[in-house]
């Protein structure tokens, strides 16, 4: 580390300087821009209540750059400089409404966008990743001939940014009869006071291992930066092969999550093939074994390959179950409609070993064990996925074959008929779509529909739970409130309703609420309201 320090160039630098005396791009790797409005709101507000107070500095962290002569990639940064810029922007439209256009027209050449002396063609300071570059130029910069309407989350994102930068901007000019002087005062503690640590990097490597290390261990950036960031440090000549195998795993999974998504993936991922890893202990686990430019390059590999599979667990309309089937596809339906996760590493073992009849015998034993193991236990926590995962690694490493292995492994931890038989009869269900669940299945059950477990997709604005034995029942009810406590939650004092006959009867008492409940076209909801008493 000592030789890289002495490569370094870092120095105290004004954020705005930053933007303006540099060229800078967002790497294609990067992963697209992520604050949200209450991020981009309190980044505003810290540097409008040091300036306002009359601090000589706001310190802002540190920006790792890689390049030289002025023209570099962020490393480390894109958040806040974008924002900067954003903010700018937003500075820079307010004046011309203002009948300010010179001033404006100044702003943006300075901060924003310069002009090519040769082609003529706007240049932007800052450039973002593949991502949003365009939507950026279009939305923030206004460089753009066609209106580039938002096509992914980071491109609402940044539009929010800037309407929330662009109402800052308002309400800061508004609260004082001499607003140029006062917005003139914080674009400039923005240029020089508002401090960052500006890291410059000569070589691509050195700036991802001092990334690391300016970062504490992680403690203030996204768990996903900082495990990309080891990887792309130890990726050595081959790093090319490991931003691209990267930029696929984001693409695949960007449509179903951000950050928290991407490092549950690779946590599960790396408990269903090596090692079962909480997430504050994975860092720690992938920096002990991802040493060599051929470990991150096999591991990257890994993460582009299957996150086809992981993806396809979030959605029961992929296109991968029409691979599967049908009863693969309605299976991880019933998973999703329980909202359970510890199960993923042996779905996705699974999903990438298996085919045909063992594949969806297979599922069916997951989306039993977790209903088993739901109602005799709870949600579960690490001693569940910790057994899930052993079962992913024996699949991985073919120790497990068949769907009855599977079921064999399983069998350490599921409850058995007996436990789960007596734990259901008296079973109490706090969250409404684990009932739902049940209830659909016992309906099914009751028709004589086969694989009834396997729940259709019923939205809860057509089909509502209905408690009979409300929460709170009145006088009315005369239960003693002991009782009433104990009961509510009671699976048997539930059934499914229709919307709009939900809404009639309210909290009614039992004997009002009879005939709406006989009425039903639910058999089990029906055989309730046939009861004489509650």
């Amino acid at each position: 580390m000592s030789a890289q320090l002495n490569a370094l160039q870092i120095k105290a630098e004004g954020l705005g300087i930053c933007l303006k005396a540099n060229v800078l791009s967002v790497p294609k790797y990067q992963r697209a821009f992520a604050w949200s409005n209450d991020n981009v709101l309190e980044f505003l507000t810290d540097i409008n209540t040091a300036f306002t107070e009359g601090h000589p500095e706001y310190f802002l962290g540190s920006v790792v750059l890689q390049g030289g002569d002025q023209v570099y990639e962020v490393v480390d940064g894109q958040q806040r400089l974008t924002t900067a810029s954003i903010f700018i922007a937003a500075v820079m439209d307010f004046l011309k409404t203002k009948g300010q256009d010179q001033i404006a027209s100044a702003l943006q050449n300075e901060f924003l966008v310069a002009m090519d002396t040769w082609q003529q063609q706007a240049a932007p300071k800052l450039t973002l990743s593949a991502h949003d570059n365009a939507f950026f130029r279009s939305e923030v910069l206004k460089i753009e001939s066609n209106k580039i309407f938002p096509s992914r989350e980071s491109h609402e994102r940044i539009r929010d940014a800037y309407a929330v930068c662009v109402k800052f901007v308002e309400q800061f000019a508004g609260q004082t009869t001499n607003w140029l002087q006062r917005l003139q005062g914080l674009v400039q503690y923005v240029q020089n006071k508002v401090k960052i640590i500006q890291v410059v990097v000569p070589t691509e490597a050195n700036a991802y291992v001092v990334f690391e290390t300016l970062n504490d261990r992680g403690k203030d950036l996204s768990a996903s930066d900082l495990l990309k960031n080891h990887l792309f440090g130890k990726a050595g000549s081959r790093i090319d092969e490991v931003q691209a195998k990267w930029n696929h795993m984001l693409g695949t999974l960007e449509l179903y999550g951000g950050d928290d998504l991407v490092i549950a993936y690779i946590r599960q991922l790396w408990s269903a093939t090596r090692e079962v890893a909480r997430e504050k202990e994975l860092f720690g686990r992938i920096k002990e074994r991802i040493l060599t430019p051929q470990d991150a390059v096999g591991f990257a590999d890994e993460l582009q390959k299957y996150a086809r599979q992981y993806a396809a667990m979030f959605n029961a309309d992929d296109l991968l179950w029409k691979e599967f089937g049908p009863e693969a596809q309605s299976i991880v339906r019933s998973l999703n409609a329980l909202k359970l996760e510890r199960y993923r590493p042996a779905l996705l073992a699974i999903l990438c070993n298996f085919g045909g009849v063992e594949l969806t015998s297979a599922m069916r034993h997951i989306l039993s064990g977790s209903v088993r193991y739901l109602i005799a236990v709870g949600a579960g926590g690490g001693v569940l996925e910790a057994s899930y995962s052993d079962a992913a690694r024996k699949i991985f490493k073919k120790e497990v074959t068949t769907a009855t292995q599977l079921a064999k492994e399983l069998q350490k931890i599921i409850p058995n008929d007996e436990t789960f038989r007596a734990s259901f009869q008296s079973a109490r269900l706090s969250k409404s779509y684990i009932a739902r669940y049940f209830l659909l299945a016992l309906e099914r059950a009751a028709r004589g529909d086969a694989d009834c477990e396997l729940v259709p997709n019923q939205l809860a604005s057509e089909v509502n739970l209905e408690h009979v034995l409300p929460e709170n029942p009145d006088a009315e009810w005369a239960l003693d409130p002991e009782i009433a406590a104990a009961n509510y939650r009671r699976l048997g004092n539930m059934v499914l309703l229709s919307a709009e006959k939900n809404s009639q009867i309210g909290n009614l008492k039992f004997e009002l609420k009879r005939p709406v409940l006989k009425d039903s076209a639910f058999l089990l909801t029906k055989e309730v309201g046939e009861s004489e008493k509650w």
